[in-house]
This record gives structure tokens, sequence and C-alpha cells, in this order.
């Protein structure tokens, strides 16, 4: 649902938010996204009767917490950090009880039910449920944890990894080959929540992630694909949350450098973790820098460069990365936690690698130009900074050249800063709240000016003419991406939560959330060729440079969510319900009145636009016994359409480069929420041994209301053929659907020995359309012309096989300590995706001259469904710990990445677009000669080959 709305609408949610989080704060209210809790109930062991006033205690390196139980047993632990745990139970004339073991993570409960003897005596060391373990009693979310043990298994020691290196370790979780886009359970990538700690941190613009996902200061990952309550919100199939680590007692801390060939890298990663005796006062601090370069294309440099006459040079330089990550908390009282997190990440990615050694050119105003707004008519076209007058070709352009460097002249930027302040308090044993404010900046600027007449000695096709020196004037529309743009998004977040447990069989649960985004995307273009439609460098209002695409609104995101988990005997259950709304504050403008002809022409400026949600969500939990589990859930969830798709408020109007109408008011246009209807059902098991378990998970999954580039189109009633005609807009529309199951098998041992983790995940995927560009990021699928394929679905909605989804997907972690010898083997294994998918005379194999025309046109088609081969790589990481003792250890190692060297990473073919015609295959410019067939579909030798890298790591 959506409507239109006045400012009176966001002053009536803000004072409601302030009125809201006033209340919470007189009822002392809570919830927890970022501890977890231990509770549960103590008896009599001979009379099984409730045991009122025992102590419990939980402790660990991160702090202590404790309870006593009523007069009904039960004891509620809440606000831990995420850690392993020594529970104590004891009472007055009862035996003492330990538990070692106990781990914690965030927003889950560990039940501890314990029974205690009237004989006095002190038992020790009695093993219990690790978070490693697949089986969970009472927890109805379908989470996997991602333990430090596995975590370091996957990604090895030293060298930059990101989250994309991992979460295929993780059930449920598919990717576009080796370290690409995760997908949950079938879903598009920008379906994804990623989380910080608890804080979102995907951008209202784009709807992807705003930080590097650098691994540094990672303690786990909590991954859910399912089942999880109305706290989630914006959250379309599944969570990625990162867990920051916290500083404790005694102090911890490690410094790793990395050297990389045979192509170079050279990075440090270190971090230090301490606190106070008394636990009052932690902090951990963790950094890196890493300098890398990447070849792409199988290491056939030259040829990339050549294949950049396209100025589409896709060949990294050095890479430059840094992050630190800062984690501060502060406890004035047992029941007081104060925390002050901080996150920040840079990164420059110069793609120049074809530029050196030559002169550099980019396009700019000259001095003094005068532009005719609403025309563009250049009336005084200035000066060059060498004092020519800016006229090519006779003909006033107001551009000049000028000169760059190598490293201005197509170069990317990515900053990311997160900072939180959170307060979690323990009103008492059953009452429990946190209040948070975060604010979070990220911020990519690419500059990417490509104007210059060779490339590795070739000359470039409608480059600029060669003996061209700065300060030359230069015509309009030359150039190949002479564009500089600059999307930065300001998240600002606050949050109150509240979770009481009265008893040991019920908790309620409840928040609101406010967020307020100051976002900006503006791209430019300097020359009038790259993306401006009009041609013209200058904008209608006759400024400079052409500012074909801004999104500059506010958006406002309130929240209420509210839920309850009820436990009867073996049985929990979970109903939650949870509201989302989003206003995007477009601006209200006027249309424009021709007095000429008395036409207005629309400015699609209509104010500010509203899109509403309920969300209701049920999961349950049976657990016959300690060693199993039954969960399954049915939920809704809703993502909103990302702001740079709904309005552009550039001063040409609503077209963007592409020649799309971005604006909701547009006829035909108009974005709802995606809505998702997820069902699944999970079995886990434990074996005796305490060291296997294993989860089963089949789920179903429908996505409606996806949002779609497309057209106007009507359908013919006799035929039933659509044409589409009319320019190009956004609008909510298509769908997919996804059924398939998730397997995990942990085989975890404690100290020495060999620890395994095996994932798997079966997707069967169904979309509308069928468009590669949802493997790159878009959240938008594209129907825009009449071909057979997309006609069928808009007339009866038929769905395709979605050429991006691998249909299976299997991990292999391996762990192996022994002594001062680690060995860590990753091997990641994927049954290739189906292509060729829409038939219905889709691909050309051959073209001819058919009499009486003289064009050549299609004379044979492939119209059957393939399915590309299987793909697979792997990494080995071996280590010796030259010294280790219990304060210090130093370790040499060797990462192999791709360790067998497969050169193929994707899981499907390309096609060759000059085979039909009997041209040769235009990759080989990219991959060097003999690199790649003239066949119709072909693998690209595209996957980084095998890479050493050598470690030095020290840990105190």
């Amino acid at each position: 649902m959506q409507y239109r709305v006045r400012f009176g609408t966001c002053r009536l949610w803000n004072a409601l938010a302030a009125v809201f989080i006033g209340v919470l704060a007189l009822c002392a209210p809570v919830a927890a996204a970022t501890t977890g809790t231990i509770s549960g109930t103590v008896t009599v062991s001979d009379t099984k009767k409730p045991l009122a006033g025992a102590s419990v205690v939980a402790a660990s390196p991160s702090g202590t917490g404790s309870a006593s139980s009523d007069a009904n047993g039960f004891y509620n632990i809440n606000g831990l950090a995420p850690d392993t745990y020594t529970v104590t139970i004891k009472a007055n004339g009862y035996e003492r009880v330990v538990l070692a073991g106990i781990t914690v993570v965030q927003d889950q409960t560990v039940s501890i039910n314990q029974s205690l003897a009237k004989t006095l005596q002190v038992i020790g060391g009695v093993t219990a449920r690790s978070s490693s373990n697949l089986v969970q009693p009472n927890q109805t979310a379908d989470v996997y944890v991602v333990s430090p043990q596995q975590l370091s298994a996957a990604a090895g020691t030293g060298g930059f990894r990101t989250l994309y290196d991992v979460v295929q370790t993780s059930a449920g979780v598919t990717s576009t080959g080796v370290a690409g886009r995760p997908r949950i359970r079938g879903s598009d990538v920008g379906d994804v929540a990623w989380e910080y700690d608890g804080i979102p941190i995907n951008d209202r613009l784009t709807g992807l992630f705003t930080t590097n996902l650098s691994l540094i200061g990672t303690q786990n990952l909590e991954i859910y694909t399912g089942g999880y309550s109305a706290q989630y919100g914006n959250a379309a199939a599944g969570i990625i949350n990162s867990v920051v680590k916290r500083g404790t007692y005694p102090g911890f801390g490690s410094f790793t450098v990395t050297d990389v060939s045979p192509s170079p890298e050279h990075d440090w990663v270190s971090e230090y973790g301490g606190a106070t005796k008394d636990g009052r006062l932690s902090w951990y601090v963790a950094g890196d820098e890493i300098n890398s370069y990447i070849p792409f294309a199988n290491g056939y440099q030259p040829f990339l460069l050549a294949q950049a006459l396209t100025a589409r040079d896709t060949t990294n330089s050095t890479i430059y990365t840094r992050d630190l990550v800062a984690n501060v908390h502060f406890r004035p009282t047992q029941n007081d936690d104060i925390q002050f997190l901080i996150q920040s990440g840079a990164q420059k990615i110069p793609w120049d690698q074809g530029l050196a050694g030559q002169q550099i050119f980019g396009v700019n105003e000259c001095n003094g130009v005068v532009v005719t707004p609403g025309t563009r008519v250049v009336t005084n076209p200035g000066t060059s900074e060498t004092g020519l007058p800016c006229v090519s070709g006779g003909k006033n352009t107001g551009l000049q050249y000028v000169g760059l460097t190598q490293q201005e002249a197509n170069v990317w930027y990515h900053w990311s800063n997160l900072g939180k302040i959170e307060w979690n308090h323990i009103v008492n044993d059953k009452l429990f709240l946190q209040f948070r404010v975060a604010e979070n900046f990220n911020q990519y600027i690419f500059y990417q000016p490509f104007d210059f007449a060779y490339i590795n000695g070739k000359a470039t096709s409608g480059g600029i003419p060669a003996g061209i020196v700065p300060g030359d004037p230069a015509p309009g529309g030359v150039g190949f991406q002479d564009e500089n743009s600059d999307r930065r998004s300001q998240m600002y977040i606050g949050q109150a939560d509240l979770t009481w447990t009265p008893n040991a069989h019920s908790t309620v649960y409840g928040g609101l959330v406010y967020e307020r985004d100051n976002s900006a995307e503006r791209y430019f273009d300097y020359c009038g060729c790259d993306d401006a439609t009009s041609g013209s460098p200058f904008n209608l209002n006759g400024s400079y440079p052409n500012e074909f695409l801004a999104v500059d609104y506010p958006l406002i995101l309130p929240s209420v969510y509210a839920g309850t988990r009820q436990t009867f005997g073996k049985l929990t259950v979970e109903p939650s319900l949870r509201y989302d709304e989003e206003t995007y504050d477009i601006p209200n403008r006027p249309g424009t009145f021709n007095a000429t002809t008395g036409m207005i022409t629309p400015s699609y400026a209509d104010g500010a636009y509203s899109t509403q949600a309920w969300e209701p969500r049920f999961a349950f939990s049976w657990s016959p016994n300690a060693l199993s589990a039954i969960r399954g859930s049915y939920g809704v969830t809703t993502t909103f359409v990302p702001a740079a798709y709904v309005f552009n408020d550039s001063p040409n109007g609503i077209s963007d480069q592409d020649g799309h109408d971005v604006s909701v008011y547009y006829p035909g246009a108009g974005v709802t929420p995606q809505r998702n209807y997820n069902v699944d059902l999970s079995y886990e098991q434990s074996l005796r041994n305490g060291v296997d378990s294993f989860r089963v998970s089949p789920f179903y999954r429908h996505a409606l209301n996806k949002l779609e580039e497309t057209k106007s189109y009507m359908t013919n009633p006799t035929t039933g053929a659509v044409t589409l005609t009319g320019p190009t807009f956004f609008r909510s529309g298509i769908e997919n659907r996804a059924t398939g199951a998730e397997f995990a098998w942990n085989h975890v041992v404690k100290g020495d020995g060999l620890s395994y983790y095996v994932d798997g995940t079966y997707v069967n995927y169904w979309g509308s359309v069928t468009s590669a560009a949802l493997s790159g990021g878009t959240p938008y699928g594209a129907i825009t012309s009449s071909s057979s394929y997309l006609s069928a679905f808009l007339a009866t909605h038929t769905l395709f096989r979605n050429p991006t989804q691998p249909p299976w997907n299997w991990a292999y972690t391996t762990d192996y300590r022994k002594g001062r010898f680690h060995i860590y083997p990753y091997v990641l294994y994927q049954v290739g995706a189906p292509y060729n998918v829409v038939g219905n005379n889709a691909t050309c194999v051959d073209m001819a001259i058919v009499a009486p025309s003289t064009t050549a046109s299609c004379v044979q088609h492939d119209n059957q469904v393939h399915f590309a081969r299987a793909n697979w790589w792997s990494a080995l990481d071996l280590g010796y710990d030259v010294v280790k003792n219990s304060k210090h250890t130093l370790t040499v190692g060797l990462n192999v990445r791709n360790l067998f060297n497969n050169i193929y990473g994707d899981i499907s073919p390309a096609t060759n677009g000059n085979y039909a015609s009997h041209g040769s295959n235009a990759d080989l410019l990219t991959y060097g000669p003999g690199s790649v067939p003239n066949t119709l579909y072909y693998y690209p030798p595209d996957q980084t080959r095998r890479l050493f890298q050598l470690y030095l790591s020290t840990k105190f």
C-alpha cells in the first residue's frame, strides 16, 4: 500500500517516536540483538520441586552475570556478552554444580535446567552444548553460527579476506562462483540484510552493503536463513550479522604480516583487547592495511588492456584497503553496560593499468562560459587555461582538454564509518532494556575520465586526435567515460527494545526503531558523451557539468514490532508482528507551463511518497529430548525499494543516463514493498558422542512485487501477444519462487584433533526475468522488449530458470590441529546453473542471407535449456607454531588460494555473440590466443590463478 503524505505526517512520526522512547524509559524496557541470555529452572533432585534462592553465576573472560531462582525455581541472566561461560549453580545445603563450556551468542537464549542434590560436593567439567552444535533446543530461528574456529579454517591466516570468502561455509547460502555476492535460500543478492554488531548496513540508495565487509574484529558470524522474528526488518531472505570481539581480562593480542606471490600483495592485520580486573571497562582495537595487485583475465594483461579500446578496462592496479574497529564497554554498575563502537574503512581502486607511459586527458569547462538556460546553447565559449577560445570545428563548445595523472584517470574510492552507542540495562532478573543510537556513513566516488588516443599503442575508436595538449579546446561528445559520481548515504538510527521474561515458560518482547537518512547520489557527465541522454555537458539551467542523476531527498523509516515466546513442555511457539514504513521525502514542484502551446509539462515531483507493510511471523520448536529438535516457521518479510529507483531529482528532469523516467509519479510507475512469503521445516540431531550434529531444512519462498525495469505494454486479446512501447520506468511487479533444502553436518572437537564442517544447499529457482544483472547487484530485472519470453511472462506470468543460481552448492571446511601443526583445507563445489533458459528462438546459432532478402537473418536457433558443468575451488592453509607457550605463540605458514589452479570460475558459460554471424570470439582480445574457443558457448578463464601467501603471525 502507498500514499502521498505531507510533512505533517512526518512530524507526527517524530512525535510518536519521542513519546514511545520516553514511555520505554519510564517503564524500563528492553530487548537484545547484541547480547545473549542464560535461563532455566533449578529443582531439588529427589523431589523434582522448584528450589528457590539458588545462586546462578555465569563467568567468562568478557564478563560475569548472575541471578537467583524465584519461588518457581526460575532464573534468568540477561545482557551476557557473546562468549563461552562457566556456570556455577549453588544453594545452602545443596551440592554445587559447575557447568563449563556454555556458549552464548547474540540474540539467543541458552536453557539450562539443573537439579541439585543435598549431598555437598563439587561437580566440575560438565561439557555443555557449544554454538557449533546444530541442535539448539527451544530456538525457533534457523540460525547458523560460524564460529572463530570455522572462520579461521575457511579464510586461512593472513591476506585480505571479506565476508564473501566465508559466508558460503553456511548452509542455505549460495553464490555466483567463488567469493561472489551471496544469496540466501534462492534470493537475489539485494534481498540479503547485512548487519554489523546488530546495526543494519544496507544503504537505502541501492540496497547494497556500506562497509568493506572486512573480517577484522569479527568474533563470529550469525547467518539467519529462516524463522527469524519480527525484530528483524528489511530482510527479505536472510540476515548476515558480524559479531564484534570485545576485550577480556587477561588481555590478548595478535599481529600478522603476509606476502603474496606471484601477484604482489603486502598486508598486515593486528588486534589487541583488554579489560580491567573487575570487568568494569573493556576495550578492543583492530586494524589492517592491504596493498594488493590482483591479476584478472587469467593473467593475460596485454590482451585485456587492448580491450580497453572500449574504455572498459577491468584490470586492477594496486588496491589500497584500510580498516579499523574499536569496541569499548563500560559497566558503571553490575546491571548496566554502555558500548561505544566505531568501524571505519577506506579503499582505493585505480583501474588504470593500461594508462602508464602516455598522456591522459579529461574534459572540463572553460573560463567564462555562458550557456542559455532551457536550450543549452553556448553563447560565449570562454577561454581555456592557455588562453584559447573554446571553439572546436567552428562550434562553441565551452570545453577544454585537461591533463591527468595515471592515478586520477579511472579511480574508485570507498569510505565507510559506523558509530554506535548502546546502553544495556538489567532492571531485574526478568526485565531487560536496550537503547541504541547509531550513525552509518558510506561514500563511493567514481572518478572516471577516460579520453586518450592510444592504449598500448593501439588507436582508440572515437578517441581524441593525436597531438592534443592540455588547454586545447575540446569538442562536445568526445570521450568514452568522462564521468564523476558521488554516492553517499548517512543513516541515523535510534532503537529501543524491551524483553520481559516473567517465568520459564514465557517471554514478551517489543521495540521501536526510527531511522532518518540524509543521502545524496549524484552522477555527472563532463563531456556530454558518456551517460547524459541530452548529448550536452551542460544542464538545462546552464550550469556545468551535466548532473544526469540526483537522489538527494531525505528518507524516513519508522518501525515497531512485538512478539512473544511461549513454552509448553517440549514445545516452544513464537508469534510476532512487525510494522514498517518508509517515506521518500520527494520535493513538490509544479509542472512547466508553455505559453505558446498552453500545455503544462508535468514535473512528476509531487511531494513525499510513503509505503507501508505489516509482517506477521510464526515459528515453533519441538524438542523431544536434549539431542534433537524439530523447528518450523512461516513468515512474511518486506524489502523497500532503494531510493535510486524511486525519484531522480536531476535539474534536467526525471530521465536518467539510461533513459529511465525515474519517478514514482510517472504514469504506470509505482513502487510497493517487495513481499516475501517464507516457509521452512528443520530436523536437528546431535549424536551421543557430543561431537557430531546435523540439520536438514527444506524450504519454500515466494517473492512478489520485486522491482522491474519496464515500459507501458498492451496485450492483444486475440493473439495474446504483448507489445511494449514508450519510455522505460520502474515499478513493482515481477516475482520469483524457490524451493530447496539446506544441510549441515558439524564435527567439532576441542583442542587437538580433526574438526570439519559440511554444508550443502539445493535451490530450484524460478523467476520472471533472466537478466544476468541480478548476479551483479542491481535490485531489478528488465522487461523492456517485446521478445517472446518476456511477453510470455506479461501475458501468462510464465517463470524461468535463473542462470545466475547454481542449483547445488557444497562447502567442506576442515580444522586439523596436532601439537604445533595446523592444517585448514577448504573446498567449494557448485553444480553448474541452467543457461539458455528462455527458449522460443532466444539464441541464434547460424545466420545467412535468404533470398530475396539482402540482409542476413537467423536460420537456426538453440531452443534447449542446458546445464553448465560443475565448478569447484579449493584452498589450503599450513601453519607451524615456532614458539608456543601459555603467553606467546609465533606461527609461520603458507596459505594457498585456488590450490589446484582452476581458472574457470563461472557457474554458467558465456555466449559468443559473433558465432552466429561467423565472426571470431571477441574475448580473444581479453584472454589471449587459444584461451577461448570459437564456439557458441564457452567458459572464460577468468578465475584468479593460484596464489601463495606466506605469513608470520604472533599471538600474545
